[in-house]
């Protein structure tokens, strides 16, 4: 089911993939709908069938913005599954191929904008730096797990940039901060409805077809939830949640390297990116007991060693 929109040339495109959100998604439609542009903006919300209320909520809200919303009705039957775990992947690469606008924005259903300048600012932005194919900004990451205080990500005091290889050793920033220039993720690549953290593949892609760097505001304008619904969230309950993390940031680095960055400018950053996960892995099985483990990933850790060294030479 499609409720179309009158939004027909939209600056930007937000994207908002919900599914099992009662709790949140009001909020996140709220933070959107307040945005105050001098361009249109269109809100392509695809809801995943939820069984806890999620699809009326969204319903309702196309119902009362049809002039922003336009609203994607999906199916469970179309999940994709990425080890063994269904994600929302579909229904993100669906949302993306509706998109009308230059500039793709993303929230997620559980997450929500708090300023309503938002848009704005980071579109004003790209609009005066057409080098740039992405901008960012500071969140306030919110979480229920005891152990994750309530911190600011990235913590930036001035509005900065980060490399296609800061992004490559770890992921500097949250969804909900991103707008990027849909030229630069177009046509969506193959490869992409398999890869494990599909938002660092983006910035990666976007990144390396434009200037390799992304712009980085200041401004806290939005909120980022960790909880024990969401993927990153089920990482965070215990030791075995972040084992399997570090294997997918392995599987990750498999993939990249593979069919994005293959150049050899990238190689020491990449095998830079393995050495943390091995090390990680190593310390996380230490932990669980797992000593014959924890030993084969400290050996691994060290062969990465030895060969940045090589490569350095």
């Amino acid at each position: 089911m499609l409720k179309e929109g009158v939004v027909k040339k939209p600056v930007v495109s937000v994207i908002v993939v919900t599914y099992n959100h009662r709790d949140y998604i009001k909020q996140c439609l709220d933070g959107i709908l307040m945005q105050q542009t001098t361009f249109p903006f269109e809100i392509i919300l695809g809801e995943d069938e939820s069984n806890d209320g999620t699809r009326e909520i969204c319903i309702d809200y196309a119902n009362t913005y049809p002039d922003k919303i336009c609203l994607f009705l999906r199916s469970r039957k179309d999940v994709i599954y990425i080890n063994n775990r269904p994600t929302g992947r579909f229904n993100f690469i669906e949302n993306i191929k509706a998109a009308k606008g230059k500039y793709i924005a993303i929230c997620e259903g559980d997450d929500y904008w708090t300023d309503p300048l938002k848009l704005q600012k980071q579109v004003d932005f790209l609009e005066a730096n057409p080098s740039y194919g992405i901008c960012f900004h500071n969140i306030l990451q919110k979480s229920e797990f005891e152990h994750l205080k309530e911190v600011v990500i990235p913590n930036v005091n001035e509005n900065i940039d980060f490399s296609i290889e800061d992004y490559v050793t770890s992921n500097k920033t949250a969804t909900c901060s991103m707008v990027f220039n849909s030229n630069y993720f177009s046509p969506i690549p193959e490869w992409f409805s398999k890869l494990p953290f599909g938002d660092l593949g983006i910035i990666l892609t976007v990144m390396k077809h434009s200037n390799k760097k992304g712009r980085v505001l200041k401004d806290i304008m939005a909120v980022y939830r960790i909880h024990s619904g969401g993927i990153h969230g089920s990482f965070h309950k215990n030791n075995k949640g972040l084992i399997k993390a570090y294997k997918q940031h392995l599987q990750f680095n498999a993939f990249i390297t593979k069919y994005l960055l293959n150049e050899p400018e990238y190689k020491k950053v990449l095998l830079a990116k393995k050495r943390n996960a091995y090390k990680y892995l190593s310390k996380t099985y230490k932990n669980e007991k797992h000593y014959f483990l924890s030993f084969k990933y400290r050996c691994l850790m060290s062969f990465c060693k030895f060969i940045n060294v090589i490569l350095w030479l």
